[in-house]
């Protein structure tokens, strides 16, 4: 039987000010079993720049399975014009087959280390307004000992003339699966207005990824026609060389906003993929009855999922639907 249920619950408690402390329980249960993880996590406040994060997890999957758990530590000062940051992470072998039986861990059995810089300067000379910067260091490795990926990268953007923006990133990681590979993409970019609500940016990404030359391009826009509706439309083009499997693709993105009231709103997602000529349509339902905190949220979605083998056609289709429930209510404990 493929149906489950899930339930999550999260209490978190404000300390010394700014700070906080909170506990996370997720359960999904269906015939035969049950997966469950608990997680506490802590956000300390030093002085307003400074800050403290940490958070530990540990699953309990059902059937004598083992239990395994991750954690998280980072060091981080933010000054609003500059800001620089430094974690590591720790996730056990088999946590990732666990947990993403109720979420999304996209791997397991590293240790990594990530470094960060960015922030902003104000020319405000020929015409040059700012630029903006972002640094990104990386270094994972496997709990044997094996080296598993080192990432270095780096972004840099001019505003200029008020409204225009110019950006260009360079990024480099080694990672090793059946084998090491090496990856190197660069990436330019423009916009207009980007601080407004009506908006345009265009993007542009090249490189090396997984033996195969990639590119990416992406046109977006934020428009806002009437007071209580934005549209946000994005097209995105993705082509790979050698393309065995065709895996390049065309897609058109369309999101809308409905505000009945700032606090009430509705958002409406279309998408169509060249690639499987399919449509996808997602709702979302938002109320803040007690902001900012206090909120109710609904989304629903279906999806047809098909499985092809080597002849023509569809070799089976399976329908799957999932219905969200989100409520966040504020409790004073004392």
């Amino acid at each position: 039987d493929p149906s489950s249920q899930t339930t999550a619950f999260r209490l978190q408690r404000d300390i010394m000010g700014s700070s906080n402390i909170g506990i996370l329980a997720v359960d999904r249960t269906y015939s035969g079993g049950y997966n469950r993880v608990m997680s506490t996590d802590a956000s300390i406040f030093f002085n307003p720049r400074v800050r403290l994060s940490g958070q530990f997890v540990g699953s309990f999957p059902s059937g004598g399975e083992d239990f395994t758990k991750a954690y998280t530590v980072g060091l981080s000062r933010n000054t609003g014009l500059h800001n620089a940051s430094l974690n590591y992470t720790s996730i056990e072998p088999g946590f990732r087959d666990n947990v993403n039986q109720v979420g999304f861990v996209q791997d397991d059995d590293r240790h990594h280390v990530h470094t960060q810089l960015g922030g902003e300067r104000w020319v405000r000379k020929y015409g040059i307004d700012k630029l903006n910067y972002h640094q990104s260091n990386g270094l994972m490795w496997s709990h044997s000992g094996a080296l598993r990926m080192v990432t270095i990268g780096g972004w840099i953007g001019v505003t200029f003339l008020d409204k225009w923006m110019v950006g260009f990133a360079n990024n480099y990681n080694t990672e090793l699966f059946e084998k090491r590979f090496r990856n190197h993409t660069r990436l330019v970019e423009g916009g207009w207005n980007q601080q407004s609500w009506n908006n345009w940016g265009i993007l542009y990404q090249w490189g090396r990824n997984f033996d195969r030359d990639f590119s990416r391009l992406r046109l977006r826009g934020h428009f806002k026609p009437w007071e209580k509706v934005s549209l946000i439309p994005v097209y995105t083009r993705v082509s790979f060389s050698p393309d065995p499997d065709d895996s390049g693709t065309h897609l058109f993105n369309l999101a809308g906003d409905y505000n009945f009231t700032p606090d009430l709103w509705f958002r409406l997602v279309a998408l169509y993929n060249t690639r499987n000529d399919r449509y996808y349509l997602y709702g979302l339902f938002g109320w803040r009855f007690a902001p900012p905190f206090g909120a109710l949220y609904l989304a629903y979605t279906r999806d047809r999922f098909d499985t092809f083998d080597d002849s023509p056609g569809v070799l089976s289709s399976e329908d799957q639907r999932a219905f969200f429930i989100k409520l966040t209510v504020p409790l004073t404990l004392y």
